[in-house]
């Protein structure tokens, strides 16, 4: 698993390149990873579109990145959302939670509102 980390106008776009799936055999290493690159600095988009399955281990680092991000006191929003990643996600009701947009232009915007 890859976490890649890019700054553009203030705002740390995180991508997650990891074979596909984000589940128990990654996802201690995918949250260590991504928990270094916050650093209460800037605003975070998290782009989920490398990643097409997601288990409830996956789901607990989203969580974990969407609260660690928040707890510095910055905001996080989500983009790339795989239908079946964002099916699990309503299942849960973590779309209510997280916001979530089409496409990085509008997580971007989202974020300077």
């Amino acid at each position: 698993m890859i976490v890649r980390s890019e700054s553009h106008q203030g705002v740390v776009r995180l991508r997650f390149d990891c074979g596909e799936a984000l589940d128990a055999e990654n996802a201690e290493v995918v949250k260590e990873d991504a928990l270094a690159l916050i650093d209460g600095s800037a605003n975070v988009v998290l782009d989920l579109s490398g990643i097409d399955l997601v288990d409830s281990r996956g789901l607990g680092v989203l969580v974990g990145l969407h609260k660690a991000v928040r707890e510095v006191g910055r905001r996080a929003n989500f983009t790339g959302v795989h239908p079946e990643v964002r099916r699990v996600m309503e299942l849960i009701r973590l779309d209510e939670i997280f916001e979530v947009y089409p496409d990085l232009g509008a997580a971007r915007r989202a974020l300077d509102r």
